[in-house]
């Protein structure tokens, strides 16, 4: 890719980023997400994200050819590495979340349809775009200032989506189906309290009644007397 990463270096530099985010995602990414939410957690992947894109062209100054071998040194590229992979991984999962909750249950299938169809066509250019970008600015600018040139883009565009993100309604959180359902059970409650109040002035009513009834023929008696 420019850095002058030979291919042993490469492969252990990928090897070691995906295994770290295969166990972020089995153990730790649904933990996270449960106790920051939805859109908290994809403001914090972006962000982390942002992080480790400004700081992955600089890491491979370390990594030349004619530097020893130095296992340290592919470990702090490696570092940056898996950090995105598990924030994009987390990044996905809560804009999926995002695009479930906007709408209702039964519209979720042209929701998602109309999200895939936009990451397809990320999928189809970002490539092509990232590639011939890295190129030119490495024919312009050798070195890290022309090869980190497309990674500090993508940064930026990252943190516009927090920005995007920081603007999205906190009604996210949940799916209008939920929200329907807990504010009917919510009705419920108060429904059945308001019959038990209700019943429980009727029952003290008509003791009450009872009581009156008592005095008044225990009264009636006296005065016949």
């Amino acid at each position: 890719g420019g850095f002058e990463l030979t291919r042993p270096k490469l492969a252990i530099v990928l090897t070691t980023a995906a295994a770290a985010q295969m166990v972020f995602s089995v153990f730790g990414m649904a933990r996270c997400m449960d106790c920051t939410g939805v859109r908290r957690s994809l403001i914090i992947a972006c962000s982390v994200a942002a992080a480790c894109l400004a700081a992955i062209p600089v890491v491979p100054t370390l990594l030349r050819d004619d530097a020893p071998f130095a296992p340290t040194r592919l470990l702090a590229l490696a570092i940056p590495v898996a950090c995105f992979y598990s924030a994009t991984t987390t990044a996905f999962s809560g804009a999926q979340a995002c695009v479930n909750n906007s709408v209702r249950r039964r519209e979720r299938g042209l929701a998602n349809g109309v999200a895939a169809m936009v990451e397809a066509v990320g999928k189809a250019s970002g490539p092509a775009l990232g590639a011939y970008s890295l190129a030119f600015g490495m024919e312009r600018r050798p070195g890290v200032l022309g090869a980190g040139a497309i990674f500090w883009g993508l940064a930026v565009s990252l943190v516009i989506c927090v920005c995007l993100v920081l603007a999205l309604p906190a009604a996210l959180e949940a799916s209008p189906d939920d929200a329907a359902a807990d504010g009917a059970g919510d009705l419920e409650l108060a429904r059945v309290a308001s019959d038990e109040t209700l019943d429980d002035d009727v029952f003290d009513g008509a003791a009450g009644g009872d009581d009156v009834g008592s005095y008044a023929r225990v009264v009636s008696d006296d005065s016949e007397d």
